[in-house]
């Protein structure tokens, strides 16, 4: 694209941050449609750390989140396209996402719904705020976007410390007693995902930082 012009590709940009939305939405239903049940009659850490929690449909389910991830790379030709700046974290966080979604299939860890379900719910604001922007709408919360991924990043955090650190105490001896059961799920999978969301979370607070820092210098 460097001898050419950028190429818009408006409405098709429109539709595809709109149907990106409405898709993520669509599965977040689907994915707590499949748990609600296992967590009234089980509890909520029996859905998150038990092997039978992680069904066949929920599994289904997240494959169709990992094709998604896939189908979400067309974010960087969209940018390519229309000529945008490509940054390290857009690079970055795209590709890191699809071996991570594919580490916790083979991993087998029965937590995975409540991470993608959050990811899932993060996504329906966040095309739908790019759907608007590319409409030519001036949206106010745009800081909310990467404020609600950094949060997401938190959380996700938040449960997967509680997990691991709850396996840890059940194959301990002396801690097991203290500990409410065994979290599923392969090792490898626990860290990729700590180190992975990890520096997601680093990355989207430095961007955030320099992002709208940099716009609070320009209103001053």
């Amino acid at each position: 694209m460097k001898h050419r012009s950028p190429i818009r590709l408006k409405r098709i940009f429109q539709y595809y941050n709109l149907v990106f939305s409405i898709t993520s939405g669509i599965l977040a239903l689907l994915i707590f449609e499949q748990v609600a049940p296992i967590i009234y009659q089980h509890g909520f850490f029996f859905s998150i750390c038990n092997e039978k929690a992680w069904t066949q449909p929920l599994l289904f389910l997240y494959y169709c989140a990992f094709i998604s991830k896939f189908l979400e790379l067309a974010d960087t030709y969209f940018l390519v396209l229309r000529k945008k700046p490509l940054q390290f974290l857009h690079c970055y966080h795209h590709g890191a996402t699809v071996l991570l979604v594919y580490s916790q299939i083979v991993g087998r860890t029965s937590i995975s719904w409540l991470i993608i379900e959050i990811n899932l719910l993060v996504h329906v604001v966040m095309y739908y705020y790019y759907y608007l922007a590319a409409k030519g709408v001036q949206v106010s919360w745009k800081k909310w976007v990467t404020r609600f991924q950094i949060i997401q990043f938190f959380a996700d955090l938040g449960f997967i410390y509680f997990v691991v650190g709850t396996e840890v105490m059940y194959r301990s001896k002396f801690y097991r007693k203290y500990c409410m059961g065994h979290c599923s799920g392969q090792p490898f999978a626990a860290v990729c995902g700590l180190i992975t969301i990890s520096s997601y979370l680093i990355l989207f607070i430095f961007f955030y930082h320099k992002t709208y820092k940099k716009v609070l210098l320009q209103r001053k």
